[in-house]
C-alpha cells in the first residue's frame, strides 16, 4: 500500500518548508494511514500498476457479474470456473469488474488479473485531490486529534473527531466500489 499524492505536493499545499518527508514524522505516518483509510471508504484498492492480481470465491448465486477490488482493470490473464478456463468471448470486463454471458451459480471462481492506473498521471484529479487534503487536514490538526474543541488565549476552535472529511467523502464517492453502494 503507497499513497498516490507526491510529498511535493503536500509540502506545497501545507506550506511545508524542509525538503524530505523524514523531516515531518506525522506524515510520514499519516501517508499510508490515509491512503489505507480512503481504500476502505472506496471499498477497492487504489494503486499505480498492480500485477499478478488473485479472485478466488465460492458459492455465487445465480449471478453474471463478478466484482474485483483492484480497478481499474487492465488485463484479464485467466477466469476458470471449477478448474476449466473461460474463453475471453464469454465474458467483458466491465467498469468494476466482469460481467459473464452466462449465469454462474455454485461455481468456485479463480481469476488472474492486472489492474491500477498505469502511471500517477492517470489517476483522477478528485481521487488524488481527496487523498492530499486528507493528509494535510491530519497533519494540520496533529495536536488536537479526537478533541472537540481547542482553546488558546486567542480564541477557540472547535475540531471534528478524526476521520475522512465530508469535502473528502464527496470527492471519493465516484470511486466507492459498486459493491459498497446500498
Amino acid at each position: 500500500m503507497t499513497s498516490i499524492v507526491s510529498f511535493e505536493d503536500i509540502k506545497s499545499y501545507a506550506n511545508l518548508t524542509k525538503d524530505s518527508i523524514s523531516d515531518y514524522p506525522a506524515i510520514e505516518v499519516n501517508v499510508d494511514l490515509v491512503h489505507a483509510a480512503i481504500e476502505e471508504y472506496c471499498g477497492r484498492s487504489i494503486a499505480v500498476e498492480d500485477s499478478g492480481l488473485e479472485f478466488s470465491y465460492h458459492e455465487f448465486d445465480r449471478t453474471r457479474h463478478v466484482y474485483l477490488n483492484n480497478l481499474p482493470i487492465t488485463a484479464i490473464n485467466s477466469f476458470t470456473l471449477d478448474g476449466v478456463l473461460v474463453d475471453p468471448s464469454r465474458y467483458i470486463v466491465g467498469l468494476y469488474g466482469l460481467v459473464c454471458k452466462f449465469d454462474i451459480n455454485d461455481q468456485d471462481i479463480h481469476i488472474d488479473y492486472d489492474a491500477g492506473y498505469e502511471s500517477e498521471d492517470d489517476i483522477p484529479r478528485a481521487l488524488y485531490r481527496a487523498e492530499l487534503i486528507q493528509i494535510v487536514y491530519e497533519y494540520q490538526t496533529n495536536d488536537h486529534i479526537g478533541a472537540s474543541a481547542v482553546s488558546t488565549d486567542g480564541g477557540s476552535v472547535s475540531t471534528p473527531e478524526l476521520g475522512l472529511l465530508k469535502t473528502v467523502k464527496q470527492l471519493l464517492n465516484p470511486f466507492v466500489h459498486i459493491s459498497r453502494i446500498n
